[in-house]
């Protein structure tokens, strides 16, 4: 065993020791804090899938939340819920700003779980806006309906939600913390709202039941590892917005086929692990086929090519309906289908990769191109 190994072996020791020394003085009530055993199941797990990446050289990330996992656990231990309402847990944010964080509890959740957007607390309306670490970490979940007042999603909250199928991550979320939906591998469908700015580090690796993910044109980066052995995988689309991915965030993701992405100037890639499987079909915008070529991490796919966004043909079809509303449009026939929305010269202007009875899309006034799966309609908002 060299000597890198050894030492972080021996660190990891170290940290699994003085847990569970915290843990026994806690039952002899040596020390005034409860720790929940939840953090202590998803620290052990965490703590044999982790310390296999280290035995691997996945080295400096997996150091690094390896011990931010190690503190995490010491924050947590001090950590007591608020109060319940209607069997969910939630603890006062901000007492002046009447906020509220989704948090672990007594009970473990399970079954379909719905949140609210507002809760009545001693008189007073608060708004639920985050989502807080572990908060459904190790749960049997099936379902978890979020509201559009979250503004993001804490570290771990859904980790080891293997029951968990379906998550719509609303259009009011910026950030996506690490590990969110680490270990999920029942999940099958992911959508992500169009005002996510960062995917964390670890956000959906191990997601073994997933086959397709959209990734929004909001988003900006996507750190390491976030799909890392999503062995179900085949496709991905990565937004036009996204400048930079981390290390190994598509790796072990051996069966993807297809990835397209939007962004005519080269996302910036940690290097050529960020993606595993350099045999698939690399789909770029019209144009920026020679700049892909050249950069790192993108220039490894054997069979790039460009497709143009200018090129959708009009067409009604009486299975889709589009009606324009006050700053934007709606649609009948599209319930769960991928929406682009183009400008007449190309650009995509909005997109969904799962779009919602009764959602209204926000558009400017001017002509537009909607393709709905293979269908596609110009449209005019006035």
């Amino acid at each position: 065993m060299n000597t890198f190994k050894f030492v972080n072996e021996i660190l990891v020791a170290l940290h699994f020791i003085i847990t569970f020394a915290l843990i026994l003085c806690n039952y002899r009530n040596s020390l005034p804090m409860a720790i929940n055993p939840k953090v202590v199941h998803i620290w052990i797990q965490s703590y044999l899938y982790y310390s296999h990446c280290i035995m691997n050289k996945l080295s400096r990330e997996a150091i690094l939340l390896l011990a931010l996992m190690a503190a995490t656990t010491t924050v947590h231990a001090q950590k007591t819920y608020d109060f319940e309402d209607n069997g969910i847990y939630y603890t006062i944010l901000s007492a002046h700003d009447k906020t509220l964080t989704v948090d672990y509890g007594d009970e473990d959740y399970a079954g379909d779980i719905i949140v609210p957007a507002t809760v009545e607390h001693n008189g007073d309306t608060y708004r639920v806006s985050y989502i807080g670490d572990y908060a459904f970490a190790v749960s049997d979940v099936s379902s978890v309906t979020l509201p559009n007042s979250i503004d993001s999603i804490g570290a771990y909250s859904f980790q080891y939600c293997n029951s968990l199928k379906e998550i719509v991550i609303p259009n009011s979320v910026v950030l996506i913390d690490g590990a969110a939906f680490n270990g999920c591998n029942g999940l099958e469908s992911v959508t992500i709202g169009n005002k996510v700015e960062k995917i964390g580090l670890w956000t959906f690796a191990g997601c073994s039941s997933l086959e397709s993910v959209v990734i929004p044109n909001s988003v900006t980066e996507i750190e390491g590892y976030a799909f890392r052995a999503c062995t179900g995988l085949k496709s991905i689309t990565i937004g036009s917005g996204v400048n930079s991915i981390g290390k190994y965030a598509f790796s072990k993701c051996d069966d993807m086929n297809e990835i397209k992405s939007l962004a005519t100037t080269p996302p910036v890639c940690a290097d050529k692990s960020c993606f595993s499987n350099y045999s698939a079909t690399l789909t770029v915008p019209q144009g920026s086929e020679d700049e892909y070529r050249q950069a790192v991490g993108w220039r490894e796919f054997a069979n790039i090519k460009g497709e143009s966004t200018s090129g959708v043909e009009s067409m009604q079809s009486n299975k889709l309906i589009v009606s324009t509303t006050n700053g934007g449009l709606m649609l009948e026939g599209a319930e769960g289908e991928p929406v682009l929305i183009y400008t007449t010269d190309g650009k995509i202007v909005e997109s969904t990769n799962n779009y919602t009875a009764g959602q209204t899309i926000p558009l400017c006034k001017g002509l537009y191109i909607v393709k709905v799966g293979t269908k596609a309609i110009k449209v005019s908002v006035k």
